[in-house]
C-alpha cells in the first residue's frame, strides 16, 4: 500500500508535461483504489487481529497485566525485551527488563531464557533461566523485583543451580499461589518437571521445602491454570526451535491438588507423559507453537493465551508472538479452534479502548423521528426495591431533525423500572426537552430541574430522591405502590424512547454494596449494541427487536430469513464468534443479520 502510495505522488511529481486526459484519470483510479483499500482496511481491523501479534523474534512470552491499564509482555533476551500493549494486539516496545549493570550473571556466558513476570505483593518479581545451549547441569533459575513492570528490574540472584537441586535442565520456571496462599515455583525442560514451595516474599526457596514431580520428561514450558476445581497443566512438548522442522505443540492434563497426580482425558498420569495436544502446527501458515504465556480473560469473559511460533511464510523472523483464544468444552477441557493457530480472529473485548470497541457510545440507538411502538431495549433482569440506589452518567443529544425537542409529546426515558402503572423508578426528559422528570412509587414530577441537549449528567437516583450532578431533589415518596417491573436501560415502556445515551450505569442494593455495573459497548461488524455487567460478568441483550430504533441494527435482529448457507462468521447474540462446526440450536448473527438454527 505504501508503495503504491508513493508511486502515484512520483507519478504526479515527475510528470514533464501537464498531465493528460488519459494521466488524469489514471491518477485518480489509482489514488481511488489506495482509498478503497485503506477504508477497507481500516473496518477489517476495527473488530479483528491478524496474527502473529509481535512480528519479531519474541519467544517463550509471559504477561502481566498493569494498574495503569496496559499489558505487559517479556521474552527470552540478552536483556529481556519489555513489550506493552492496551489490547492485546497492537505491542510497542518499552525497552528492556535489565542493562549491562543490573543483568545476573551467575551461569558464566548464559543467556537468560524464558522469564516469568508475577505482581507478588507490591512488588513485580520476574523469575528467569540462566543458561547456554547443552549446559543441563550448569543452568539454573534466579529472580529479580521492580516496583513496576516496565522499569529496570533489580537485586537479580541466584535461587539454584540443576546441580545444586539435583534436577537436570532446570529451565522454564513458574510461580504460582495455591487457593490457601502457599506460593510455589515449578521448573523443568524435558527432564522431568518438578515444583518447590517458596518463601512468603516470593524471593526465595522456603526452608526446608522439599521438590516434588509433577510430570514427566515429555514437556518444557510449564504453565499452571486455576479453573473452577482443577489446575491445568499446560507444557510444550517438541522441539522448539528448528523453523520449519519444529515440532513444538501444546499439550494439558489436570489436577485437583497444585501438586498432582496431573491426569490426561484418558486417565493417563502426567509423570508417566499422558497428556491431550491441544495446539499443533499449521504448515500453511505457523511452526513449532508453544511455550504459553499466562491466560488472560477480558471483559466479555472470554481467555486468551499467547505463546510463540514460527511463520511458515518466512522462518527466518524467528519465533514470534501468537494470540488465540482458549475455549473450554463441556467437560472443563481446554481447547483451540480448530486445534490449529488462528490467522484471523475478532479482538478481546477489553474496556477503554475505543479505536477496538465503543464503549462510550451506542450509537445505533439514536431516535430521530416520529415515535413507535417501542418495548424495552435492554432488560436487566434487575427488580428495584425501595432502598435501591441507582448511579449513572448519560449524555443528551440534539433536537431531531426536525428542529423540535420531540414528537407526539412523549417523554424520553432515561432509564425505567416501573410497570404499565408508572410504579418504581424511571428517569426521563420531559415532552417539552427542556425539564428532567420522575415517575417513582406511582408519582409523577415533570420537572424536577432544567435539561440541556448536548450535555454529559451524572444522575443519582433513589425512591425518594434524586441527585442531578450533584443538586438533590427529593420526590416526596417511601413506598412503591405496586410490585415494579424489571430495570431498563435506554427506554420505558412503549414509545418512550430516550434522545441520548447511558455511559454506564451502577446498582446499589440497600447495604450501599455494589451489585451490578452495566457497561455499553459495541461488538463486532454488525455494531450490535451490548451492556456487559462487570459484577455478574454476563451480557445482557435487547428484549425484542422492537427495541433497536432504526438503522442497520434494526436490520441485523430482525431479518430471520436471512440464508444459512453463507460462509460467514457465526456469532451468538453477545456478538462473540462461536465455532460453526455443530452450533447448538438457537438464535445467531450471520453475515449482520439474524438467523434460526
Amino acid at each position: 500500500m505504501r508503495e503504491l502510495i508513493l508511486f502515484c505522488l512520483f507519478l504526479q511529481k515527475n510528470s514533464k508535461t501537464k498531465p493528460n486526459g488519459n494521466m488524469k484519470t489514471l491518477l485518480k483510479t489509482l489514488l481511488l483504489v489506495v482509498a478503497m483499500c485503506c477504508v477497507t482496511t481500516a473496518k477489517a481491523d476495527r473488530h479483528s487481529y491478524e496474527n502473529p501479534v509481535i512480528r519479531r523474534d519474541f519467544p517463550d512470552p509471559t504477561i502481566i497485566k498493569h494498574d495503569d491499564g496496559y499489558y505487559y509482555a517479556y521474552c527470552t533476551g540478552n536483556f529481556v525485551p519489555i513489550y506493552r500493549s492496551k489490547n492485546l494486539v497492537n505491542w510497542t516496545s518499552v525497552g528492556n527488563a535489565f542493562n549491562s549493570a543490573t543483568r545476573p550473571q551467575f551461569v558464566e556466558g548464559a543467556g537468560i531464557w524464558a522469564p516469568d513476570i508475577n505482581k507478588i505483593g507490591d512488588k513485580y518479581v520476574m523469575f528467569f533461566s540462566m543458561s547456554t545451549w547443552g549446559g543441563e547441569w550448569s543452568c539454573g533459575i534466579g529472580c529479580a523485583w521492580s516496583d513496576s513492570p516496565y522499569s529496570t528490574f533489580h537485586d537479580a540472584k541466584k535461587l539454584f543451580i540443576s546441580s545444586e537441586i539435583g534436577v537436570q535442565n532446570s529451565i522454564d520456571p513458574f510461580y504460582i499461589e495455591d487457593e490457601d496462599g502457599k506460593k510455589y515455583l515449578f521448573w523443568g525442560s524435558f527432564r522431568d518437571i518438578y515444583g518447590i514451595e517458596l518463601s512468603d516474599d516470593g524471593l526465595s526457596l522456603k526452608e526446608g521445602a522439599e521438590k516434588f514431580k509433577i510430570a514427566g520428561g515429555l514437556i518444557e514450558g510449564t504453565y499452571i491454570h486455576k479453573r473452577g476445581d482443577y489446575y491445568y497443566l499446560i507444557g510444550s512438548a517438541g522441539s522448539c526451535c528448528d523453523k520449519a522442522n519444529s515440532t513444538y505443540h501444546l499439550v494439558v492434563a489436570r489436577s485437583k491438588s497444585i501438586k498432582g497426580p496431573y491426569v490426561s482425558k484418558s486417565g493417563g498420569k502426567a509423570t508417566d507423559n499422558s497428556f491431550n495436544t491441544i495446539l499443533s502446527k499449521d504448515p500453511e501458515f505457523v511452526y513449532g507453537p508453544g511455550h504459553c504465556s499466562e491466560i488472560v480473560t477480558d471483559d466479555a469473559g472470554q481467555d486468551w493465551i499467547c505463546y510463540h511460533g514460527y511463520q511458515a511464510s518466512d522462518v527466518d523472523k524467528g519465533r514470534c508472538m501468537y494470540l488465540d483464544r482458549v475455549m473450554w468444552d463441556s467437560e472443563g477441557w481446554p481447547y483451540f479452534n480448530g486445534d490449529r493457530p488462528t490467522q484471523e480472529w475478532d479482538r478481546p473485548v477489553l474496556e477503554g479502548f475505543t479505536e477496538d470497541y465503543t464503549y462510550s457510545d451506542v450509537e445505533y440507538i439514536d431516535f430521530t423521528g416520529p415515535s413507535e411502538n417501542y418495548t424495552y431495549m435492554f432488560d436487566t433482569g434487575y427488580v428495584p426495591s425501595k432502598s435501591t440506589k441507582l448511579e449513572f452518567d448519560c449524555y443528551s443529544y440534539t433536537e431531531n431533525i426536525d428542529e423540535e425537542p420531540f414528537v407526539d409529546e412523549k417523554w424520553r426515558a432515561i432509564c425505567s423500572g416501573r410497570n404499565s402503572y408508572n410504579d418504581g423508578i424511571s428517569v426521563y426528559v420531559n415532552p417539552e426537552g427542556d425539564k428532567f422528570g420522575y415517575f417513582v412509587g406511582g408519582y409523577v414530577n415533570n420537572g424536577l430541574t432544567d435539561h440541556e441537549f448536548e450535555h454529559k449528567y451524572h444522575i443519582e437516583a433513589r425512591l425518594s430522591d434524586i441527585t442531578i450532578d450533584g443538586t438533590t431533589f427529593t420526590t416526596n415518596r417511601s413506598v412503591f405502590t405496586k410490585t415494579t417491573q424489571r430495570l431498563t436501560l435506554f427506554s420505558g415502556l412503549q414509545d418512550y424512547p430516550y434522545f441520548g445515551r447511558i455511559y454506564g450505569m451502577k446498582v446499589y442494593a440497600p447495604s450501599s454494596k455494589l451489585i451490578h455495573e452495566y457497561v455499553p459497548m459495541l461488538r463486532n461488524e454488525d455494531g450490535m449494541p451490548m451492556f456487559y455487567d462487570k459484577i455478574d460478568q454476563v451480557y445482557i441483550r435487547p428484549h425484542s427487536s422492537a427495541g433497536f430504533g432504526v438503522g442497520p441494527v434494526v436490520d441485523a435482529i430482525k431479518n430471520v430469513e436471512a440464508p444459512q448457507t453463507t460462509e460467514d462468521a457465526l456469532y451468538d447474540l453477545r456478538g462473540i464468534r462461536v465455532n460453526d462446526d455443530n452450533p447448538k440450536a438457537g438464535i445467531y448473527i450471520r453475515g449482520g443479520k439474524k438467523v434460526v438454527l
